[in-house]
């Protein structure tokens, strides 16, 4: 999950909150999922086995729901959807497609589908200009690095 978040942000279109380090000391955790939950284009849940199981994430997702932000799902590992969120995900597209996780699948066309899917949406812009442009289209491996 790391990784996507690094991975995206150096493509400069892409802001990202992984809670909590991105929260500064004595901030308020509610407060600043907020905000992020309410400056997104696009809500991303991470959905693990144990996504929905607490209050925050459950939070979350009701917040994106009410905001009617365009919520896309990747299915990281375990049954999808998770049992405690089926409601709010039953009917959405999930990333990956097809019969396996996140964890099993080649990162790279995970990497490929999401763009494509955050452009659908209109999250990114067509043609971003400069090196994000490139490291959008590219999705190929430059110099040992892997770009998004």
């Amino acid at each position: 999950m790391d990784s996507i978040a690094k991975r995206a942000a150096r493509c400069r279109v892409v802001r990202s909150c992984s809670c909590p380090t991105d929260i500064e000391g004595g901030a308020s955790w509610a407060q600043a999922i907020k905000v992020a939950i309410t400056d997104c284009q696009v809500f991303i849940p991470v959905c693990s086995k144990t996504y929905g199981d607490t209050k925050w994430t459950l939070r979350e997702l009701h917040a994106a729901d009410k905001a009617s932000k365009e919520i896309l799902p990747i299915w990281h590992s375990g049954d999808y959807p998770p049992e405690p969120v089926s409601m709010y995900l039953d009917h959405v597209q999930r990333l990956p497609r097809g019969n396996q996780p996140l964890v099993q699948i080649d990162f790279q066309s995970l990497v490929s589908d999401l763009v494509a899917a955050i452009k659908k949406a209109g999250c990114l812009p067509r043609n971003p200009p400069g090196p994000s442009n490139q490291a959008l289209q590219g999705l190929t491996l430059d110099q040992g690095r892997k770009r998004v």
